[in-house]
């Protein structure tokens, strides 16, 4: 018996290993699936223990199948017992019936206990207490009302059994539950300890002692696929087996792994392949001996590079403070002195860095209060703050300084100190007072100016309307010179100015497009007149290729050149004067250009080089050369203000180079084939007649520039040679460019010879002279005058459109308007509001006399009454005047909405920019500067009037000025032109009757030319459209004559009977 239960109890014991390792493989699966199989596995465990009981009568067997039923229960809850006990049913009726509603009765009172302390009972002891005692329970019940266990030795050993049974498989499925749990979670500390490792950032290792070496016995991280180390090439190996490290690292780290194996921790960076890692050892103790070594690895490549970016930050604001001109402290907050920069210990003459001493040790601060206010402030508001202070130093003398007191905030977001700076406003101060100093000297010279320009506007406008009466030569003479001496002064005042706004920096550059062509063009002109009668080439040299437009200063770059080549043209008797422009370089955005005045004068020596710049300074030419010395001084300054550098060359007695080279923006770009008259009709032999070498080569190359073929020749006699011989290789001569003044020109004789050969085979002739030379010249041609008459020195466009003229009359450029006009119309009514009598006189008969229309107002309050009842055109309003100045007129003026629209144009002296700049906002258009220019007053009232243009005529006052002023040769010139023309057109008629076209065109061709000699452009383009049809369209020409006709009449009826004189602009 005791065999048998020895036996059921042993295959209980394996039976609950067997199912717990089941449900240990279920429990993390489907709860339902986890219940199913715990009941039917318990029920065939109860079955099979059923099957080696121990009978004891009535279906009662002593064994442990009632424990199956429990560890169902426990393990897959009621419905898993009710399984097993469904189970168990099912078994004994099919193999043994007996007593099977005794069984079922017992089961279900089973499984219901136990039901009922699966849901009530939570401690596992008390469970299974309960759950085995309620067997022993009901079978005593059931043996009191049925009598079954006739032995009561049997139902002790079955109650002892069953709790023995019960209490042992209990413990032992405790046992083994707990043992699971355990093992999960150490399974679970192992995946989070490799996760750990695996995942961090650098990697990690261990280390233990093999017989010689260490061995790497655990290793992983991030890191390591980064660095391409594979934790095969470690594990199980020692450090000098793996092959991925050097043998200095190998060594290198056996040291350091040796120190760690004796309890020491390291640290250390190991640089590989161009990054840095950070490692450290940590040794592990058993039993206080070390057993292995733990290692860390970080990738500080990052932070390397930030600390160092960090300590070169750092570096440079030291060298910054420590380099700073300005005084640098900083302060605790309670204005203790932490550091001191080099500037602050030497202004406050310290030796050393006073460590913690307070600010007031230091500093002798004049208003302690405000200081220690602005502290207070910065402090508690967290804000900069900024003051000025007088701080007096160890030498006594006090000084301003501009203090900046700035907080620093802590990461607690609470002020751990303050940076004060200190700025010494000393050069502030000076600079200021200099500024002040310099406007004061320039209001001195603006008012000194103005009170100058004001009288000298009625000497030279007075000067210039006693030209216009009856005087005799002297009388003339005398008037002449009043009018020059005035120009000298008024020069010398601007020039004064000028250097007075250079040195005050007021000096403003404009920035606007301009052509630099035609910038060099008026340069030749305003030349022409400063070479006076001097033997001297001036000559000018420009590139083919300088762009259309550039943006820069046109006005001072024309008086920067303008004062090199007088002073060039001062000092230079013999030879000549090159103005060269050479291009640098070009972008396509810019371009650089170098320019360069030249002459053959009498040269400096080095000690006059060293001071040529300096104002006023003249070497020793005062007596002999006049002039201010201000000029060289001038163009030196504004050569550095448009950022160049004036250079200077020279050598006593041979002659002296100024150059310069400045950047200029491009507006927009030449086209290559601008200069090409190739295109018109094939390449042009041109012969060039000049006998000095220098202005020969700079006309071959500009008529070279031009696609044209040249030829040269020194003197008439070579040239009248050429003319005579038959080029092959150029072909027969086109044109020539004819130089007048050349020594072997002989009078009328030569000349009238010239003629004759270049009509009969048609060649163009260009001549050149000087403005002093052109009046002989008209006067010895008679009637036969060259196809144009250039004035020297000659500019590349001037050239340019003298060609394009005279040989392409069909493609021509047509001239440039003058800026000067003459209105004969009495349409134009203006109002002058002047105070001065002389200046009413000078403007009123000026304007008078170019027929306009003029009332003159006293006062600005006449002004204004004389718009509400006459009809204006244009206000010219002077600015200083009592009572009502132009200012507060001009503003009146516009309040009305009727007068809005009249133009205003101020008349004043006053130079100043930020005056005329308060004049225009007031409401005027345009400022004029007195002494009045006639040109000038003209071009503005044109600009803004609507002008009816002038009837055909020849422009006596430009006439008179191309003839220097001299009106007997211009009353000969037009007498001659009178007589000449009076009958051209009934003449021209009848050869065309005749069929004579070849004299019809000899006599129409003159005529263009002796238009153009006396500025009559309307007739010269009428007789040129009449040349064009006399070659294209010989059908109409008796139509185009009778418009050549209609035009000369008009010119012939403009010539007074007698001229006197007329007004010339002296420039």
């Amino acid at each position: 018996m005791y065999q048998v239960l020895l036996f059921n109890f042993t295959l209980l014991g394996l039976c609950v290993f067997l199912i717990t390792r089941l449900y240990v493989r279920l429990k993390s699966g489907s709860h339902l699936r986890l219940i199913i199989v715990m009941g039917i596995s318990n029920g065939l465990a109860a079955i099979l223990l059923g099957q080696f009981g121990y009978d004891i009568g009535h279906g009662i067997t002593v064994d442990l199948k009632t424990i199956a039923i429990f560890i169902a229960a426990e393990l897959g809850g009621p419905f898993g017992a009710m399984i097993t006990l469904i189970s168990i049913m099912v078994y004994r009726a099919m193999h043994n019936a007996i007593y099977l509603y005794h069984f079922m009765s017992i089961g279900f009172f089973i499984l219901f206990i136990c039901a009922v302390l699966h849901r009530f009972v939570a401690n596992y002891w008390a469970r299974w207490c309960l759950m085995i005692i309620s067997p022993l329970l009901i079978i005593l019940f059931y043996n009191l009302l049925f009598d079954a266990i006739t032995s009561e030795s049997d139902l002790i050993l079955w109650s002892c059994y069953v709790l023995l049974g019960g209490a042992l498989v209990a413990a032992f499925l405790q046992y083994l539950l707990s043992s699971d749990a355990y093992r999960a979670e150490l399974q679970g500390v192992k995946t989070d300890l490799s996760e750990m490792l695996t995942n961090q950032p650098g990697f990690s290792f261990k280390l233990i002692r093999g017989k010689n070496s260490f061995v790497f016995s655990v290793m992983g991280g991030q890191l390591m696929p980064q660095m391409a180390i594979k934790s095969s090439d470690f594990l199980g190996k020692s450090i000098e087996e793996v092959t991925a490290l050097s043998q200095e690292t190998i060594r290198f780290l056996e040291e350091r792994y040796i120190d760690a194996w004796k309890g020491r921790m390291q640290s250390y960076d190991l640089s590989i392949e161009g990054r840095i890692f950070m490692t450290r050892l940590c040794p592990v103790y058993t039993n206080g001996v070390v057993t292995s070594v733990i290692g860390s690895v970080t990738d500080i490549t990052e932070l390397k590079a930030a600390q160092d970016r960090i300590r070169e930050s750092e570096e440079r604001y030291k060298v910054i403070v420590e380099s700073s001109q300005d005084c640098i402290v900083s302060l605790t907050p309670q204005a203790e002195i932490i550091s001191i920069n080099a500037k602050g210990l030497s202004v406050f003459e310290c030796q050393e860095m006073p460590q913690l001493s307070n600010l007031h040790e230091v500093l002798n601060i004049e208003d302690w209060a405000g200081w220690d206010a602005k502290f207070a402030s910065a402090l508690s508001n967290l804000q900069v703050e900024v003051f000025e202070a007088k701080i007096t130093v160890k030498t006594g003398s006090t000084i301003d300084y501009y203090v900046t007191l700035s907080p620093i905030i802590g990461s607690d977001l609470a002020v751990v100190g303050l940076t004060a700076t200190l700025h010494d406003l000393s050069a502030l101060k000076r600079r200021q007072e200099a500024d002040q100093a310099n406007k004061a000297k320039s209001q001195i010279m603006a008012k000194v100016s103005h009170e100058i320009r004001t009288p000298l506007n009625g000497i030279i406008g007075l000067s210039r309307l006693l030209l216009n009466t009856e005087l005799s030569f002297v009388q003339k003479d005398y008037a002449d010179k009043i009018i020059t001496s005035s120009h000298l002064l008024l020069g010398l005042i601007n020039d004064i100015l000028d250097l007075s706004k250079l040195e005050a920096n007021k000096m403003m550059l404009e920035q606007i497009s301009f052509k630099m062509d035609d910038m060099l063009c008026e340069i030749t002109n305003t030349l022409s007149v400063l070479m006076d009668k001097k033997q001297i080439e001036i000559i000018l040299d420009t590139p083919a290729e300088l762009p259309d437009l550039v943006l820069g200063d046109p006005l001072r770059m024309k008086q920067t050149l303008l004062n090199l080549c007088s002073n060039a043209i001062k000092f230079t008797e013999l030879g000549y004067v090159r103005i060269r422009v050479d291009l640098e370089k070009q972008t396509d955005s810019a371009l650089s250009l170098r320019f360069l005045v030249e002459d053959t004068g009498i040269g400096l020596s080095e000690e006059q080089i060293s001071r040529l710049f300096e104002p006023f300074w003249q070497g020793n030419y005062v007596n002999q050369q006049g002039g201010t010395g201000l000029g060289l001084s001038i163009a030196y300054q504004l050569v550095s203000l448009m950022g160049g550098e004036l250079q200077v060359e020279s050598m006593w007695g041979v002659g002296s180079k100024f150059s310069f080279s400045l950047e200029f923006p491009i507006v927009q770009n030449c086209n290559p084939d601008s200069w090409d008259l190739t295109l018109i009709g094939g390449p042009l032999h041109v012969l060039v007649v000049e006998d000095h070498e220098v202005a020969q080569e700079s006309l071959s190359q500009m008529l070279e520039s031009f696609s044209c073929l040249v030829s040269k020749a020194n003197n008439w006699s070579s040239m009248f040679k050429q003319l005579e011989e038959k080029n092959e290789v150029l072909g027969p001569v086109s044109c020539i460019v004819l130089d007048m003044e050349i020594d072997d020109m002989y009078g009328h004789y030569s000349w009238e010879e010239l003629i004759r050969i270049t009509r009969k085979r048609g060649i163009h002739i260009i001549t050149l002279s000087t403005t002093y030379a052109r009046e002989e010249l008209l006067s010895m041609m008679k009637d036969d005058y060259p196809d144009d008459m250039l004035i020297k020195p000659i500019s590349r466009k001037e050239l340019f459109r003298a060609f394009n003229s005279l040989l392409y009359p069909s493609l021509k450029h047509r001239s440039e308007q003058s800026d000067s006009f003459i209105v004969k119309s009495k349409s134009i009514h203006l109002l002058l509001v002047e105070d001065n009598f002389i200046n009413q006189q000078v403007a009123r008969e000026t304007l008078l006399m170019h027929g306009f229309q003029v009332t003159v107002a006293s006062s600005g309050q006449e002004a204004l009454q004389l718009l509400e009842t006459t009809k204006v055109d244009l206000v010219l309003m002077d600015i200083f005047m009592p009572e009502m100045d132009g200012v507060e007129t001009t503003t009146q003026i516009r309040c009305n909405e009727a007068f809005k629209a009249i133009p205003i144009v101020a008349l004043t002296a006053n130079v100043l920019k930020e005056d005329h700049d308060m004049y225009m906002a007031s409401g005027m258009n345009e400022v004029i500067l007195k002494p009045l220019d006639s040109n000038q007053l003209l071009s503005v009232i044109q600009k803004w009037l609507p002008m009816k243009s002038a009837p055909a005529g020849i422009p006596l006052d430009k006439l008179q000025e191309r003839l220097d002023g001299n009106t007997a040769i211009m009353n000969h010139v037009l007498k001659l032109f009178k007589n000449e023309y009076e009958h051209f057109t009934g003449h021209a008629l009848v050869d065309l009757e005749e069929g004579n076209m070849t004299k019809v065109k000899r006599d129409v061709h003159t005529l263009i030319g002796v238009a153009r000699n006396l500025m009559a452009d309307e007739l010269a383009q009428a007789a040129l459209h009449f040349e064009e049809v006399l070659i294209e369209d010989t059908a109409n020409c008796k139509t185009q004559l009778l418009e050549v006709q209609r035009i000369l009449r008009q010119t012939l009826d403009s010539i007074p009977e007698e001229i006197q004189c007329l007004t010339v602009s002296q420039q």
